[in-house]
């Protein structure tokens, strides 16, 4: 499955690197970067990782897809607790998925999950993963902005949260 977004992202001249298995990241792991990305045009690293369904389940070829991008780190922990409820309020609105806020190491994440049939042409399934990615960036071009503004604490989450495009959710 790999092979094929990976073909797919480099067409798109994206970046890649394979990271084996380890203790925190229990599959092979696919991390895409992008340039540019957000005010200050950083880059963003995803990472696609597939995992098995749970026995006893019937599984055929579907495995979750777990999508992570960690776009704020070192936060310092007076600043979490904010966090934390901006990440509530942005994530009641959210359909599928979830940003969320890790005390230690102080990072600020984004991390859906999706079923993908890997019995469907590679190719097929290269798509629906590249459709994800797109619905990711697109959430986080929304939102990650303000997120890394209260995490680096030049706003708080009201200030932050008036200043993107879905404002008016949030307005009180």
């Amino acid at each position: 499955m790999f092979i094929g977004l990976e073909q797919l992202d480099r067409c798109q001249q994206l970046e890649t690197q394979q990271a084996a298995a380890t203790a925190d990241m229990p599959a092979p792991t696919l991390w895409v970067r992008f340039e540019g990305f957000g005010r200050g045009e950083v880059p963003l690293d995803l990472g696609f990782s597939f995992l098995p369904l749970p026995p006893p389940l019937p599984t055929g070829g579907v495995q979750i897809l777990q999508t992570l991008c960690e776009f704020a780190s070192d936060v310092a922990p007076e600043r979490v607790p904010a966090l934390r409820d901006m990440v509530g309020r942005i994530n009641i609105h959210r359909p599928l998925g979830a940003f969320g806020v890790l005390e230690r190491p102080g990072v600020v994440y984004l991390k859906p999950n999706c079923l993908v049939d890997l019995d469907r042409p590679a190719v097929d399934a290269a798509r629906y993963v590249d459709q994800q990615a797109g619905v990711l960036l697109h959430v986080l071009s929304l939102f990650g902005d303000a997120l890394r503004d209260v995490a680096a604490g030049t706003s708080t989450p009201v200030q932050a949260l008036a200043q993107t495009t879905m404002a008016a959710l949030f307005a009180a």
